[in-house]
């Protein structure tokens, strides 16, 4: 879909959900099956969505991320209890890029704050062998985290921001540098 990105990129959307077709008792071929059966109902609904690729309690599985402004939550949770599914994923917009990740249980609707969602580099997510969703259209891997690291992430730029002016104040004039004029802003 051309819209993909403007409908439901982590930093625009307030509210979007994350769920799958997959089940890891299913044949492949079935759980593609279904995959596209859904896809297709998207297209003929003109939903928009978000193709994304994820590890799941240690599976591997393809879903879908959609945003609260085009499906509703009620049609979420009668597709993952449709698909068979134990639970979906709700995202709601926190600060920084940062959402606050809960699981709903399909059965009994009962929520529960998994922590919060974030990008972060693929090369930790392998080596730490961490459970993420992938979005192909950004080339980002996404993982949740018990704690709010947005706070930790402000506190380290402040630091930086810190260091800096303080740089900016010791310089010594240009006559005084030792090779001229320095070489940083």
């Amino acid at each position: 879909m051309d819209n993909e990105r403007a409908i439901c990129t982590h930093s625009k959307a307030k509210k979007v959900f994350i769920f799958s077709t997959y089940r890891s008792n299913k044949h492949d071929f079935l759980n593609e099956a279904d995959y596209k059966q859904m896809q297709q109902f998207f297209g003929m609904q003109n939903i928009p969505y978000v193709p994304v690729l994820g590890k799941y309690k240690g599976n591997l599985e393809r879903a879908f991320l959609v945003s609260a402004e085009h499906l509703p939550e009620e049609a979420v949770l009668y597709y993952s209890r449709h698909y068979h599914q134990d639970e979906y994923m709700v995202l709601d917009n926190h600060k920084h890029g940062t959402y606050i990740a809960t699981m709903v249980n399909c059965a009994t609707r009962e929520p529960k704050q998994i922590g919060f969602m974030r990008s972060m580099p693929k090369e930790d997510v392998l080596a730490m062998q961490l459970d993420y969703t992938y979005r192909p259209d950004m080339d980002t891997y996404f993982v949740v985290w018990n704690t709010d690291t947005t706070q930790q992430a402000k506190l380290e730029e402040e630091k930086e921001n810190f260091f800096r002016s303080m740089m900016r104040k010791a310089r010594m004039p240009a006559s005084q540098e030792p090779f001229g004029s320095p070489a940083y802003n």
